[in-house]
């Protein structure tokens, strides 16, 4: 599958469980709750924008990783997925 433009991952997924980016951010990979591995291809790196609805610690989004950096993020709902917490969980893994 390959996307051209922006994606919201809750229009293939009512459940995904992970998300991740290739090292050139030009894959994207979601794990859905029936244990699928879904994938998309882009021509050009992956930018990521963060929607409203998540509060992050500290109050301030945290920025996307730099080009071959890896970086977690954790993201948790307790209302079904109407608003996140998001928590930058590991930084510079690489």
């Amino acid at each position: 599958m390959s996307l051209d433009g922006s994606l919201s991952i809750s229009s293939v997924s009512a459940a995904p469980y992970g998300l991740a980016f290739g090292d050139s951010g030009k894959k994207m990979y979601v794990v859905d709750s029936g244990d699928r591995v879904r994938q998309w291809s882009s021509l050009a790196p992956a930018l990521i924008t963060w929607p409203s609805s998540i509060e992050w610690a500290g109050g301030v989004a945290p920025a996307a990783p730099a080009d071959g950096e890896t970086d977690v993020f954790t993201l948790v709902t307790d209302d079904g997925g109407t608003s996140y917490v998001g928590l930058k969980t590991a930084d510079n893994l690489s």
